[in-house]
């Protein structure tokens, strides 16, 4: 198994098996926190060898700073089917995020396990917006 694409991003769908993207980040800004945000995605893109067909289990863990979740751990299942005379299939999983809250600034991280084995690290950076100070001659 290998995987090829995993982001944080504002929207995310799978058409026909592409993978489409959109607005792909690593950092988010906030006037103030806590703070929420109405909504992202995390998209990831396997492949799979056809000695790897079956169930798979998928978990991903959002952390904080201090390495506390920021929403519980989001578990799921993936069934890999290959059709004859298929070598590799591809496998996109979608998981949408609604109202997320942060708490602190700093480097977050979302961990994504594949049949309990860690297999990536999402990184996102949470910051305050800073405003320029008065500018002198």
């Amino acid at each position: 198994m290998q995987l090829l694409v995993s982001v944080v991003c504002d929207s995310a769908t799978d058409y026909q098996g592409k993978l489409c993207i959109l607005g792909a980040f690593d950092t988010i800004q906030f006037k103030q926190l806590p703070n929420h945000h109405p909504q992202c995605f995390i998209a990831l893109r396997f492949v799979f060898e056809r000695s790897e067909a079956g169930i798979h289990t998928v978990e991903t863990d959002f952390l904080n700073p201090d390495g506390e979740p920021v929403i519980k751990p989001i578990k799921g299942k993936s069934t890999v089917m290959f059709p004859p005379e298929t070598r590799y299939l591809s496998n996109n999983i979608i998981i949408m995020m609604q109202n997320l809250r942060f708490e602190k600034t700093g480097p977050h991280r979302v961990v994504v396990s594949v049949d309990g084995e860690p297999r990536t690290t999402i990184p996102l950076t949470v910051r305050l917006i800073t405003r320029p100070g008065p500018r002198t001659n």
